[in-house]
């Protein structure tokens, strides 16, 4: 454990911290390629009052997505994690004038693990130290001025992911259910900041001579409110969120009746990165596209 987490004023002097100013706006951090699993990179941090009042403090929270941990601890942080997402809060005791900057007294170090990927986050926040948890900061923002960094910290690592098929039997007019799954490989973790739009899916088509009747709760079709879709069209499945680690597993399910008859009949299911096979990208950081389908067979 280090000693207190302090602020440097860059018209020289420091201070420690504890109690948070009124408004603050972050300067942009630095983006890095190609980390190493093992290495240490370095972000330095400064904000400026940007409010029409002087500040006795600045509170700062950081939030490293998974895959970065802090290299060094302060006495006067506090440290905690939402999921796999870790962060910390400080508070440094500090007077920062009118329109004066400040800067963190040392960069902030952070470590890459074996979890990192190529859609990393350091999120820092500057301001008035409040009740409100440390993983809901919003993102206020006033012309170029924001309280809010994000920062792209791309790693040299993989995300593996892959989808199992099933088989069924039933007669004419009877029902089948068809169980898969889909399963994070790592050893990465997937962290996808876009709210989902890089998140893998399973695209599912039925097999021939069947309609579907039910499905489990993470899975639609296709297109929805349409009947003739629901009935017949393919389906789309998806992971629990967007934080998708190593060794996760997406139980999936389909259940369809057995109109006509036909030995075999055959429908698949196809890991896609877009919610429709013609408009797919191949995921980059996928290393093996051989389990990325598999076939659903009926009879």
């Amino acid at each position: 454990m280090l000693g207190g987490f302090r602020v440097r004023l860059l018209s020289g002097g420091t201070c420690e911290v504890e109690v948070g100013g009124p408004s603050f706006g972050v300067d942009e951090l630095t983006d890095h390629t190609g980390l190493k699993a093992g290495s240490t990179v370095s972000e330095p941090v400064h904000f400026t009052n940007v409010a029409n009042r002087p500040a006795r403090g600045v509170q700062t929270v950081l939030a490293l997505s998974p895959g970065l941990d802090f290299a060094d601890r302060y006495s006067n942080c506090e440290y905690g994690n939402i999921g796999k997402t870790h962060y910390s809060e400080c508070c440094p005791k500090c007077a920062i004038d009118l329109g004066e900057t400040a800067a963190l007294a040392a960069p902030v170090r952070l470590r890459v693990n074996s979890a990192a990927l190529s859609t990393l986050a350091l999120k820092v926040k500057a301001g008035r130290k409040s009740s409100a948890p440390a993983g809901s900061v919003s993102l206020p923002q006033a012309g170029n001025v924001t309280d809010y960094r994000i920062v792209s910290l791309r790693a040299r690592n993989t995300a593996g992911f892959g989808v199992t098929g099933a088989s069924a039997q039933a007669g004419a007019g009877r029902n089948a259910t068809f169980a898969f799954r889909l399963s994070v490989n790592g050893p990465a973790t997937l962290f996808d900041r876009s709210d989902g739009d890089g998140v893998p899916t399973v695209w599912v088509t039925l097999p021939t001579g069947t309609t579907a009747v039910g499905h489990s709760a993470n899975c639609s079709p296709w297109q929805l409110h349409n009947p003739t879709a629901a009935a017949h069209a393919p389906y789309i499945c998806f992971p629990p969120g967007i934080e998708l680690p190593k060794g996760q597993v997406t139980e999936l399910s389909l259940t369809v009746r057995v109109d006509q008859p036909v030995a075999p009949a055959k429908g698949g299911v196809l890991l896609v990165r877009d919610f429709d096979p013609a408009h797919s990208q191949w995921l980059p950081f996928d290393p093996n596209g051989g389990n990325d389908s598999a076939a659903l067979t009926l009879n």
